[in-house]
């Protein structure tokens, strides 16, 4: 004779497992915002590396003026070119945005990276008028890192210059990319609560 058997789970099997899978859930969830902000953030600071190197290899490849600008105000960054022919710097393809809470700056950080900046601070305000000009009109909360048509930084009188760096900052981290004078291009990280700057 066999016996009447109950198939599936009950009731409290069924609260137990979906409970398990909540309190798993829930620590996930701080790893998984600690991954994806790392990702925000060290994504844009490749692209703002990319952009400064293929400033410099504009210059080079066009024999002009080429400069990675990034907007302090507007979160927004991109390539300039200076066109001799219509006068005036012209946008290389499309400004970017920086990722959801990222902009740039550098928080609560004080000193640059090893062997890059007497002072830790952004590029120099970007120019509106031609290369090389004496009395240079200047654009506010936009900064420029600018290469002659030899791919060497330079400032607004076409004086080489190794004081050139884009920070970025998510509020925990800050992410640099620095320019010497010989024209080298470095990637730097630093936690807030850390005093030494790490090359990526």
């Amino acid at each position: 004779m066999h016996k009447n058997r109950q198939r599936g789970f009950s009731m409290i099997e069924l609260l137990i497992v979906t409970l398990i899978a909540l309190v798993i859930a829930a620590m996930a969830v701080p790893g998984f915002q600690s991954i994806e902000r790392y990702l925000r953030i060290a994504g844009d600071c490749r692209n703002i590396f990319s952009i400064t190197a293929q400033a410099k290899m504009q210059a080079a490849s066009q024999f002009t003026h080429a400069r990675a600008r990034v907007g302090l105000a507007s979160n927004m960054y991109g390539i300039e070119i200076w066109d001799k022919a219509s006068n005036q710097w012209s946008p290389v393809g499309g400004r970017q945005t920086f990722s959801q809470g990222v902009t740039p700056g550098f928080g609560t950080v004080a000193n640059p990276p090893l062997n890059t900046q007497v002072t830790l601070a952004q590029a120099p305000l970007c120019v509106t008028t031609a290369p090389g000009s004496a009395s240079p009109s200047t654009t506010p909360n936009d900064v420029c890192i600018e290469f002659n048509s030899r791919g060497i930084p330079v400032d607004y009188s076409g004086t080489p210059a190794g004081n050139g760096a884009f920070y970025v900052t998510d509020g925990n981290s800050v992410y640099g990319v620095t320019v010497s004078v010989s024209g080298l291009i470095q990637s730097w990280y630093i936690n807030k609560n850390d005093t030494n700057w790490q090359r990526r």
